[in-house]
């Protein structure tokens, strides 16, 4: 298993995965795909690539890809679900279901804070439901609960 940078090409696979992202509780109904294409979940991967904030990691197992992260930067008139500042990117990631719980989630945060601390970045945040067991890989990574409402936490991480 490798990681390395998504390349523009594989946008598709970005978008596939953020549907993987979103979180639905158990006996919950799933999502339509179509959410992905709803406004405040549209805009963590619309046009991706156009600011040279945009990063975003795949791990590849045998020339398949398996798992991605991705962070963006967001303006406070744009704010979404895990938004604590205009200088802390917000991050995302998925790991397709047969690869998760083998160390793929932490390489691949491992890889997106040290390109973040590259480009003088400080913080970094998501957004992640209580339910979540990956909130626990948050955790791990040291991430710390800056705020919650009724069923999400908003985590920050100092990287710089």
């Amino acid at each position: 298993m490798r990681i390395r940078e998504l390349q523009l090409h594989e946008t598709a696979f970005l978008e596939e995965m953020l549907f993987h992202a979103l979180f639905v509780p158990e006996g919950a109904k799933p999502f339509p795909p179509s959410i992905i294409y709803e406004p405040d979940i549209h805009k963590y991967i619309k046009d991706w690539g156009k600011t040279e904030n945009d990063i975003a990691f795949v791990a590849e197992q045998n020339n398949k890809l398996i798992g991605v992260i991705w962070g963006r930067l967001f303006k406070e008139s744009d704010m979404n679900y895990g938004f604590i500042d205009e200088a802390i990117p917000e991050i995302g990631m998925a790991v397709l279901a047969p690869y998760r719980n083998k160390g793929i989630g932490t390489r691949l945060i491992e890889t997106i804070i040290r390109c973040y601390q590259n480009r003088g970045i400080k913080a970094l945040s998501l957004s992640v439901s209580k339910q979540n067991e990956a909130r626990k890989l948050y955790e791990r990574a040291g991430f710390r609960v800056a705020s919650e409402n009724k069923s999400n936490f908003v985590m920050i991480k100092d990287i710089g």
